[in-house]
């Protein structure tokens, strides 16, 4: 498994889609699962703040394990909010759709300063 922020080798195949900073295309459908809905609402996390996550923001996590796709959880500094923002996905190459699992601000007394690595 590469290092958290390190490159993918499963998510190659786009049509077209945007690619994110370390060269992974993100899927062209973006859809948000219903638990990321409900917390997007509650947290007042915008739908582009998560594209823009997705598209410029950092993996920090893989779960290569999970199922029924892989998924990661990026890091990214939203610019509409100047906010820090993890977002939690998988990619289903099939269909061409990034889900989103959840997504949030993460806290300061649970993750290091630059919010990249849960504390101890």
């Amino acid at each position: 498994m590469p290092p958290p922020g390190g490159r993918h080798l499963g998510r190659r195949r786009n049509r077209g889609a945007s690619e994110r900073p370390d060269g992974i295309p993100m899927q062209s459908r973006l859809k948000l699962r219903r638990h990321a809905q409900e917390r997007r609402f509650k947290r007042d996390i915008r739908r582009d703040e998560i594209r823009e996550v997705l598209e410029n923001g950092e993996v920090i996590e893989e779960r290569p394990e999970a199922t029924p796709f892989p998924k990661y959880t990026m890091l990214g500094w939203t610019r509409y909010g100047s906010r820090p923002l993890h977002v939690v996905a998988a990619d289903d190459e099939q269909k061409d759709v990034t889900y989103v699992l959840t997504v949030y601000e993460p806290d300061p007394d649970l993750w290091t300063d630059d919010f990249r690595e849960k504390r101890d």
